[in-house]
């Protein structure tokens, strides 16, 4: 497992670390400050806040490419590409990752992008609008670009409170959506492509995740107690289950084939911890 250590683990420097199966021997690749980790043929792109722009790095932690034009941490690797945001454009760029070069410009939204991801050709994003000069009175949108035509933008899911943790796969599209400021928790909701059948499948309130996993979906209780629970759950949102538990607070949370990786607090003391799932 790869693992970046920024200030959790005191007893350890900054940087991206290798970590065996048990979560406790630490080989360090390559020491810094860094964040956006993402994998790409068996190498890693990750922002480099020291050189404020994304490289690439071997798994040995040595650095194969630089890219100074992504100079944003928003960005996903998808296919041969990167894709980025840069909020002061307020703009989406594409780059060859085999050429570093070749910086495109594909899409400017007309408002700010919260978060996005790409699946099967089309880049969703969450982006909000301002209704008045209150920045406390807005409304989220979720919208689509074909890659192959980006300048036309769908719109999925229009003027909601706030929709996060968007996932996009095997023909639905899952986040934690309030329709409204009266909603309370963070339900999950489950629509198609289109946005169309809008379906609450998960009455729970999800704190870390959620995250797919072959044909679930598992996700941490939205809690501060000293001990939180990792619930199982099949992809409609049938068959709730609690399979396991968590002693701290969840900080961070991933997820990888068939197992959850968090950082967990508890009183003063900071640990990962790995959960397997098969």
């Amino acid at each position: 497992s790869i693992y970046y250590n920024n200030i959790l683990l005191d007893d350890k420097e900054k940087g991206i670390y290798k970590v065996s199966a048990n979560m406790k021997n630490f080989k360090l690749l390559k020491a810094g400050d860094f964040s956006t980790i993402k994998g790409f043929k068996n190498s890693l792109i990750v922002f480099d806040h020291d050189k404020q722009y994304a490289i690439q790095l071997s798994l040995d932690g040595k650095v194969m490419k630089e890219f100074p034009s992504v100079d944003v941490p928003t960005f996903e690797v998808y296919g041969n590409h990167l894709y980025f945001y840069d909020s002061e454009a307020r703009a989406f760029y594409q780059l060859a990752v085999q050429s570093g070069k070749q910086t495109l410009l594909i899409h400017t939204p007309t408002t700010t992008v919260q978060e996005f991801t790409l699946h099967n050709g089309w880049l969703y994003y969450v982006h909000e609008r301002y209704l008045d000069d209150d920045l406390m009175n807005s409304v989220e949108h979720l919208s689509k670009i074909k890659l192959k035509n980006p300048s036309k933008e769908v719109k999925v899911v229009k003027s909601v409170n706030n929709i996060d943790s968007v996932i996009v796969r095997d023909g639905y599209i899952y986040a934690v959506m309030h329709k409204t400021a009266a909603v309370e928790g963070r339900s999950l909701y489950r629509m198609d492509y289109s946005g169309k059948k809008v379906t609450r499948i998960s009455k729970q309130d999800m704190g870390a995740g959620p995250f797919i996993n072959g044909k679930s979906i598992y996700f941490v209780e939205n809690s501060f107690n000293d001990q939180v629970k990792l619930y199982r759950m099949a992809l409609d949102g049938k068959n709730v289950k609690a399979v396991a538990t968590i002693k701290g607070r969840t900080i961070g949370a991933a997820s990888n084939k068939n197992s959850m990786y968090f950082e967990v607090q508890n009183g003063r003391d900071f640990f990962l911890q790995r959960i397997s799932v098969k």
